[in-house]
C-alpha cells in the first residue's frame, strides 16, 4: 500500500515567534511538513519557486511585498498551491484590498486572528 505524501507548507510571516510556534503545532500534527519559512513577500516568492509548497500560509500585512501581492504573484508561478492568508489587522484598508481580489475568500474570526482562506 503506498505511503501518503506529507503536505509541503511555506510559513509567510514577519514574527520569527509566529512562524516558529506555527511550525512547531504542525509537526506535532502529522501530515505536513514545513519546507521554509519566509519573513515577506518576496522572499514567500522566491522560496516557492524553488521548494513548490503545496500550501503557503501567508500573513497578510508584511514589510517588503504584502501579502496579498504576493499571492498573487505565487500563484501565477504555482497555480496548484493553495494560499491561506490571515491577519491580526482588521482595519478598513486590509478588508478592503481582501474584497478585492478576484480569488474566493473566506473571512473567519478566531479571537482576534482573521483568517482569509484564498482560492
Amino acid at each position: 500500500m503506498a505511503r501518503k505524501s506529507k503536505i509541503k507548507v511555506l510559513l509567510v510571516d514577519d514574527s520569527s515567534i509566529y512562524r516558529s510556534t506555527l511550525g512547531g503545532l504542525l509537526a506535532t500534527r502529522g501530515g505536513f511538513e514545513v519546507v521554509g519559512h519566509a519573513s515577506n513577500g518576496q522572499e514567500a516568492i522566491d522560496f516557492s519557486k524553488e521548494l513548490r509548497p503545496d500550501v503557503v500560509i501567508m500573513d497578510v500585512n508584511m514589510p517588503i511585498l504584502n501579502g496579498i501581492d504576493a499571492t498573487r504573484e505565487l500563484l501565477r508561478l504555482c497555480p496548484g498551491a493553495k494560499v491561506i492568508a490571515h491577519t491580526l489587522e482588521s482595519d478598513e484598508f486590509t478588508r478592503r484590498v481582501c474584497s478585492r481580489q478576484e480569488h474566493t475568500h473566506t473571512p473567519q474570526k478566531l479571537s482576534s486572528l482573521h483568517i482569509l482562506s484564498v482560492r
